[in-house]
């Protein structure tokens, strides 16, 4: 990859390692978002309820010319997508149209969540399994539109008094991130009105800030697994880290007192939280993001 593609790819796809690891955390189960499984016939079945999130977006507002919109926006958002050279070429000729059509969707969705359907309406797609595994599936590193799109697409359809769109994006996703603290909750909408000031003054601010809607939700809580869900090896693995170099091998018959405690917590399914921040480089940024 050059130099050039690296400076502004945002939007990564999960290394070969990673999917090995633990491949059912990184495989969407409904819903293709963007251009990197576009032409996985195991989500087309979403492409319908997508049709009539763009129909009602198109009606929110008359005279808008949303095609011309995305087509100015295609250049930019296609940068943002790593190793573009080897997209399929009918992926990338039609890429304003996945633009068009999975920006809408995302846009009327998240508003619909946040209860702003037009009052005759009710949700296009239900609350059911469907929608949390749509909701997990918007949420994965390759699943992903820059949000430079998304917002744009908003101002185009908002209403006068329509909360700004950062706040409804963390209404509707920090849940999915496991559980925030109430002073990082607190402190996060402190500065909401500060990231949507940057949007005014300067796009490329925004840009940079929220690059889609993981960034957006940056440095969330995880629910931290322990050595496969075992906090109790993780405690021993601790212990024995601290150990003397020369210390000789010990053999437990039974589990010492330290790990009690843990013991009982793994048998009751107990789990714990860390924050997971995000760094600077793209490599280490979205390895960062995909700690589950």
């Amino acid at each position: 990859m050059n130099s050039a593609i690296r400076s502004t790819s945002i939007i990564f796809k999960v290394s070969v390692g990673l999917c090995e690891s633990n491949p059912n955390a990184y495989k969407l189960k409904v819903i293709s978002i963007g251009p990197y499984h576009k032409h996985n016939p195991e989500l087309r079945s979403m492409k319908k309820y997508k049709l009539c999130y763009l129909q009602r977006f198109l009606h929110r507002k008359e005279g808008i010319d949303v095609e011309s919109c995305t087509r100015e926006l295609e250049d930019e958002a296609l940068k943002c997508y790593d190793d573009i050279e080897n997209l399929d070429s009918d992926i990338v000729g039609n890429f304003s149209k996945i633009l068009l059509l999975d920006g809408c969707f995302l846009v009327e969705f998240i508003r619909e969540r946040c209860g702003m359907c037009p009052k005759v309406e009710g949700w296009i797609i239900p609350e059911n399994c469907i929608s949390i595994q749509v909701n997990r599936d918007l949420l994965l590193i390759e699943n992903q539109l820059p949000f430079f799109v998304l917002t744009k697409l908003h101002h185009m359809t908002k209403g006068v008094e329509q909360i700004p769109f950062i706040k409804m994006v963390k209404k509707i996703f920090l849940h999915s991130l496991s559980k925030m603290t109430l002073a990082s909750y607190l402190e996060s909408e402190a500065n909401t009105d500060r990231k949507w000031l940057a949007f005014q003054i300067s796009s490329l601010k925004m840009i940079t800030f929220n690059r889609h809607l993981l960034k957006l939700l940056h440095d969330p809580v995880f629910l931290h697994v322990y050595m496969e869900q075992n906090s109790a090896a993780d405690q021993l693995a601790k212990a024995g880290s601290r150990m003397q170099c020369d210390a000789s091998l010990h053999v437990f018959e039974e589990p010492p007192l330290f790990v009690s405690s843990n013991l009982r917590a793994d048998q009751i399914g107990v789990t714990t939280q860390r924050t997971v921040t995000t760094t600077a480089t793209p490599e280490a940024g979205c390895q960062d993001i995909l700690v589950r």
